[in-house]
């Protein structure tokens, strides 16, 4: 089976069982600004992964499984989110919160439609999903 086929029966899959480690249901509410520091974009863009257990998980598999290029932290991993999203980390100064989300969130499915996928053990995620969960892992005190 392709990997379109895949992606796409995991997402009409997800999309029905309501399982989808992120989710735009923060999107709502105020725009309230968010420094541009890692950590606390980290968090920000962490609180989208609802399914948390699982999403920790993943993201320890996922750093298990993918070695990098020297160890991988908050700060290179959140890094690597922003700037497949095209922001300049280095010359914002704030960021309104629902932009940002509403930016993972798109690029999220960016990367169903271009294929940005991988494989962490049976489950098929775009390659931003596995991110925000290894941030995740990270951020709670999870190690490689």
């Amino acid at each position: 089976m392709s990997h379109k086929k895949q992606s796409t029966g995991r997402r009409r899959f997800l999309a029905y069982t309501g399982v989808a480690l992120v989710t735009g249901a923060g999107l709502s509410g105020s725009n309230t600004l968010v420094l541009p520091d890692m950590h606390a974009i980290a968090v920000e863009l962490t609180k989208l992964l609802h399914v948390r257990d699982q999403a920790r998980w993943v993201g320890r598999t996922y750093l298990a499984n993918h070695p990098s290029n020297g160890t991988p932290s908050v700060e290179t991993l959140t890094r690597a989110v922003m700037e497949s999203m095209n922001y300049d980390v280095d010359h914002i100064t704030l960021l309104p919160l629902r932009s940002l989300k509403a930016s993972i969130m798109a690029k999220v499915h960016r990367d169903y439609d271009e294929e940005q996928i991988t494989f962490v053990e049976e489950w098929l995620i775009s390659q931003t999903e596995a991110r925000l969960c290894a941030i995740l892992h990270l951020e709670e005190g999870g190690v490689v």
